[in-house]
């Protein structure tokens, strides 16, 4: 036992053994696990007392949680500030999840009924700040006939509230019908399983609207469907291609054993899935060079062009030696002394860099290619480097000018 990191309340904490990471079952937060360098920046971006930036991440976890196949969805350094940016459901919305959590306890009983937990264990399900705004959203729901009492602890789903979360379904080639943003009550697209670039893997995502190309020649038939899909989590936009090709049909055995076509379907995604995110500290890098190169090293990383990306990687550190020390003698081997003798990098770091100018060497003059894990090092450390000689060297600078002095005794 011990208490959630973001709400404070008492919650089931586990810290497994090799991982960097603890993992927490908190009754309003859910289950969720937290990377060592996540928990460390939530205590500079979450105060106690702030209780609408609690209520926003303990929401965004919930929704992360309901929207992801992930058993324990991850916060880490990546995702943790837009998770904090995200901001509360409105009302409208609050009432949707009341129903949305209601109908989830109930399974296919539809005319059961639900013993309501402590208010304040439903603020993240719901998306609000305290137990006292719930007790309000309870009482909305039931003034607008969503749901009832049943007797006075228990609350069941109406006909209407049912009527509310039904999905209209599209069949292939039938217009949706998208609802206006200013409807009073929202209506639900159907749902579907989709990537999403800001949640990192698959997530339930609105199909909002869709077409349908199709085409023969003779016996050889194609199609091309076009999904435009807003991500249930964190409400991006997306659109997938699904591009059918006849020839690309092949018979296999289903799960039961029997003979079956599977269709030839290529499926493409715009944006393109991102493998690497680009972290949200970059942008606060002053030089607009280096930026540029960091932008462009991501790029190569999610195109999966892992010779430029370790190029880009290489030209990042000279960039940066250049404007922490300068353009000394003796090429990468004399940049790096320098910086180490200029108190910029310990030598364990410097070991760790040469690492990388190597390796960077290696794919501008004989085309060496890293492997995806030996590639995900070269950035980690790059990454460290830059984060820590151009965004915490300052922000440490603030915190001495901020600090007061200590007085001198009379």
């Amino acid at each position: 036992m011990g208490f959630c990191p973001i709400c404070k309340t008492s919650a089931n904490l586990e810290q497994p053994n090799g991982g960097d990471y603890r993992r927490v079952e908190c009754r309003k937060c859910g289950k969720y696990q937290i990377t060592g360098s996540a928990l460390s920046m939530l205590e500079t971006r979450l105060s106690t007392d702030d209780r609408k930036a609690v209520a926003r991440l303990s929401h965004a976890t919930r929704l992360m949680a309901a929207t992801t196949d992930s058993e324990w969805p991850e916060i880490n350094s990546v995702n943790l500030d837009d998770l904090l940016k995200r901001p509360l459901p409105t009302i409208d919305r609050q009432m949707t999840n009341l129903l949305v959590w209601t109908a989830a306890q109930l399974e296919d009983d539809h005319l059961g009924a639900v013993e309501l937990p402590d208010e304040e264990d439903l603020t993240g399900v719901i998306g609000t700040i305290d137990g006292r705004r719930v007790e309000d959203l309870i009482s909305r729901a039931e003034g607008e006939g969503l749901i009832e009492f049943v007797p006075d602890d228990c609350i069941s789903i109406t006909t209407r509230g049912w009527a509310r979360l039904q999905a209209p379904v599209a069949e292939k080639g039938e217009a949706v019908n998208v609802p206006a943003a200013t409807d009073v009550v929202a209506k639900v697209d159907r749902v579907i399983k989709a990537h999403c670039n800001k949640c990192r893997g698959l997530t339930n995502s609105l199909v909002r609207a869709e077409y349908t190309v199709t085409g023969n020649d003779g016996p050889i038939s194609w199609s091309d469907s076009f999904e435009v899909l807003q991500c249930c989590g964190c409400d991006s936009l997306s659109v997938r291609q699904e591009h059918w090709f006849s020839e690309w049909d092949e018979m296999d055995y289903d799960e039961y054993g029997r003979m079956a076509m599977c269709p030839g379907i290529k499926e493409v995604y715009y944006p393109a899935p991102t493998v690497r995110a680009k972290p949200a500290w970059s942008d606060n890098i002053a030089d607009e060079v280096l930026r540029n190169v960091l932008e462009e090293l991501y790029v190569a990383l999610n195109a999966g062009l892992n010779v430029l990306a370790s190029v880009g990687a290489r030209t990042l550190l000279d960039r940066a030696g250049y404007l922490l020390i300068g353009d000394p003698r003796g090429g990468f081997e004399g940049k790096l002394s320098a910086l180490q003798s200029g108190g910029h990098i310990s030598a364990q770091e410097k070991t760790t860099l040469e690492a990388v100018a190597d390796a960077g060497n290696a794919s501008a003059h004989r085309g060496y290619t890293p492997t995806v894990e030996r590639l995900g090092h070269i950035v980690d450390i790059i990454e460290n480097f830059l984060h820590r000689a151009f965004i915490l060297a300052g922000a440490a600078e603030e915190i001495r000018k901020a600090t007061p002095a200590r007085r001198k005794s009379p």
